[in-house]
């Protein structure tokens, strides 16, 4: 399958990284992530280039990953460093590919273009949330059978939500919502007001008022390929927005396959900061609502679709609420062709920041 790929994807989160290497397929690819000792991640093929086992079935020795099989060790930048059976410097050519890579808001970001383009600064700033000492972070993951755009085009509709969300339902209904969609440049936002309305059991658990009624608002915004921030929150009737809750959110898709796809997700918070029973609210709540709800219907599209990825080679009916998935995979699609030079012309390659 054809990724864009000037831009920065999520490889893990931070703390997978504690208990030692890890081995994960992201854009077809199989890559070995492990801390050093020093502290640095690193991302690299997960094949020693001697005799082609996993380096990841193998240990952290200092800086490096070393291979199970001869002991040979690789350092973050991909070189060989230490082959403990000849004298002298390894060859330069006995290495394995390395990704660039960052560590931002609790997470580990590989860049999967070309590597003299990796720049931390095309993060959209709106991802700076992820770094907000004011506010308690909590994370999440889980694999999805189902290709990445299916999981954008899930997450930035909600009329889904008055039917496989029960717990989430709020009595009025999101049908009821007020809704707007807008495109700046290349990217897709979404909004979704509903005055006078009844607040769902997560936005209940946090708030201050005593009102039973609160203004509630959704706002989502989608960045290529699989970038999304949402902020949710509510307010007294009347009162300016996310003055009683603001709860900011990412929802960050990494492409594992072309029918597969790494789900990450955080959730922030500025209040309750050490009580711990709202991270498990949180982590216990979100990961049943996606493994067991969205998650399987995002499935069974794929399973029906089967190895053709292209949404639109189905010939789909559209409905006035995909209006935001539609944009974002059009864009995605202009973005891929650019990056590729298939729109004519030289080829431009699109710096982006992405969640993968």
């Amino acid at each position: 399958m054809t990724y864009l790929r000037n831009c920065w994807y999520v490889a893990c989160i931070s703390s997978e990284l504690d208990k030692g290497p890890l081995a994960r397929t992201v854009l077809d690819e199989q890559v070995v992530m492990f801390r050093g000792e020093d502290g640095e991640p690193a991302v690299l093929q997960d094949r020693c280039p001697h005799r082609f086992v996993r380096l990841s079935s193998g240990k952290v020795a200092g800086s490096a990953i070393e291979c199970p099989y001869h002991g040979l060790r690789f350092g973050g930048a991909g070189m060989c460093v230490h082959q403990p059976f000849e004298e002298g410097s390894p060859a330069p050519h006995n290495r394995v590919r390395a990704w660039p890579v960052i560590e931002k808001g609790g997470l580990i970001w590989f860049w999967a273009g070309e590597p003299e383009r990796a720049d931390p600064a095309v993060i959209p700033a709106s991802r700076d949330v992820l770094d907000d000492p004011g506010l308690k972070t909590v994370h999440g993951y889980l694999r999805i059978a189902g290709n990445y755009q299916l999981v954008t085009d899930n997450l930035l509709d909600l009329s889904h939500v008055d039917f496989i969300h029960p717990e989430a339902r709020i009595p009025e209904g999101y049908g009821t919502f007020v809704n707007k969609v807008e495109q700046r440049g290349d990217q897709v936002l979404n909004w979704l007001w509903k005055p006078n309305s009844t607040p769902n059991y997560i936005q209940a658990a946090l708030r201050e008022s005593s009102s039973d009624k609160a203004d509630v608002f959704s706002h989502m915004e989608w960045n290529a390929p699989a970038l999304m921030m949402l902020r949710t929150g509510l307010q007294d009737p009347g009162e300016p927005e996310g003055s009683d809750l603001n709860l900011p959110s990412a929802h960050l898709m990494t492409p594992e396959t072309a029918t597969s796809t790494h789900y990450f997700w955080t959730v922030s918070r500025d209040r309750r900061k050490d009580d711990t029973s709202i991270d498990e609210l949180y982590l216990t709540a979100l990961t049943h609502i996606f493994s067991t709800q969205d998650g399987p219907m995002i499935e069974q599209a794929q399973q029906a679709m089967g190895e053709q990825t292209d949404l639109f080679a189905h010939h789909p009916v559209v409905l006035s609420s995909d209006a935001a998935a539609v944009r974002a995979r059009r864009i995605l699609q202009k973005l891929i062709r650019e990056e590729r030079g298939e729109t004519g012309g030289a080829p431009r390659a699109r710096d982006r920041a992405v969640a993968a």
